[in-house]
């Protein structure tokens, strides 16, 4: 069973304040690590150890805004080391560096497909909450989807058949939101079905006229 039920970061006077509630009393200490998260396996870690207190507050300055940390607090009961409980957490939360690049593909006379990658966590600076599609015309006309920060990819329907569409992708944290770069596309005259169709109709007006010029060399 884990020994800690709960542990809450938040920002108070510019200082990083973390808390925790003990699973039981029979704890004889806490120890808190921290590092920052560089999307590596290893990271240079910090740590302190408390004795009877539930409750940290770290020095300004060991934070930096913008900038994402792992915090880990461990319990210590009869010289054994328990469970620890990890989050990440943000100083200060600002807009990314960057927005998404959107890639298009499968385009088609009512649809196409949006992908975009992840933004890297060291150009986030704060956590994705969502990303929204805003997908427009030259006549101002305008259509957004936004979805959750695990999605990277989104089918967008009812589109314009023939019609050149500008498209781009933001991301948004508690910090702001930031535009990604805007690309076209222009969606297809014609469909499968619709060349089916043609390709159909041109058959038969053909057959037609064929039979027609052989009935008239019989005569």
């Amino acid at each position: 069973d884990k020994m800690l039920e709960d542990v809450q970061t938040f920002t108070h006077n510019e200082q990083l304040v973390v808390r925790w509630k003990p699973s039981f009393v029979a704890v004889d200490g806490f120890v808190i690590e921290w590092c920052l998260d560089l999307n590596t396996e290893a990271c240079d870690v910090s740590w302190v150890r408390l004795s009877n207190s539930t409750e940290w507050t770290f020095q300004k300055g060991i934070f930096e805004p913008l900038k994402c940390y792992n915090i880990s607090v461990f319990p210590l009961f009869e010289n054994k080391v328990g469970d620890p409980y990890s989050t990440q957490v943000y100083l200060v939360e600002g807009p990314p560096k960057y927005g998404p690049l959107a890639k298009i593909s499968n385009i088609g006379k009512h649809e196409v497909t949006v992908k975009w990658e992840e933004i890297p966590k060291n150009e986030q600076h704060g956590f994705i909450t969502n990303y929204t599609i805003v997908t427009s015309t030259s006549d101002g006309s305008q259509m957004t989807k936004t979805v959750s920060p695990d999605v990277l990819e989104h089918a967008i329907k009812y589109l314009q058949s023939n019609t050149l569409y500008n498209i781009y992708i933001t991301a948004r944290t508690k910090g702001g939101e930031t535009n990604g770069t805007s690309i076209q596309f222009t969606t297809l005259k014609f469909d499968k079905e619709d060349v089916t169709v043609i390709i159909a109709i041109v058959g038969s007006v053909f057959f037609a006229f064929s039979f027609g010029v052989i009935c008239l060399q019989k005569k």
